[in-house]
């Protein structure tokens, strides 16, 4: 429902449009320094999420995201620009033995989902299989892949922007030392969203 903004009335997408994207952005960067602090742990980058990013970053053109949020989840690594299949970016988790645990996997089910439905493509790759082919076959994945065009790439990071902030309503209302200016866009986007669902 929220992932998916085209399901809103044009009534809602007009509102939705006159928001300016550099707003959203900076509410999303200030929500991102918020939930780095409130969720430290999250964003420890592992040993094997340092070396693959330094694979990664040696054999790829495109920007590499690290500890981004997504919603209300932190994603390991994110490459907006790459367009794979009917997918518009990419989200590369790395995961150790504990996500095997039943537990950890039912969380991780309802983050690739909330992945999926944003239309990200999304390959997991357990700490074992950083040096294994099947990390090779997708960074030459990624180097035949096409770079997604301007247009495509804000609409995406939008999506993100307001997906991430309505996700994490909760924590911006609670908060003292959030601005204005997010408590504002969350206010607009709120209504926006509680319209779609009264209507």
């Amino acid at each position: 429902m929220l992932s998916d903004l085209r399901c809103l009335s044009s009534k809602n997408k007009k509102i939705l449009r006159e928001i300016p994207h550099l707003s959203l952005k900076n509410a999303y960067n200030e929500l991102s320094i918020i939930l780095n602090k409130k969720f430290r742990p999250e964003i420890h980058r592992t040993s094997n999420e340092f070396y693959l990013y330094s694979k990664l970053s040696k054999e790829i053109k495109f920007k590499i995201m690290h500890s981004v949020w997504i919603g209300n989840r932190n994603i390991d690594f994110f490459i907006p620009k790459v367009k794979l299949s009917n997918h518009s970016g990419l989200v590369i988790e790395v995961d150790g033995e504990v996500h095997l645990k039943e537990f950890k996997m039912k969380k991780d089910f309802a983050k690739f989902n909330q992945l999926e439905k944003l239309n990200l493509e999304v390959y997991r790759l357990m700490n074992g299989e950083i040096n294994h082919p099947i990390t090779i076959e997708l960074i030459s994945k990624i180097k035949k892949s096409y770079s997604s065009d301007t247009r495509s790439f804000n609409r995406l990071m939008r999506r993100i922007y307001i997906f991430t902030i309505v996700s994490n309503k909760k924590i911006i209302q609670d908060d003292p030392f959030v601005s204005s200016h997010l408590k504002n866009i969350l206010l607009n986007l709120s209504e926006i969203f509680s319209n779609e669902i009264n209507r």
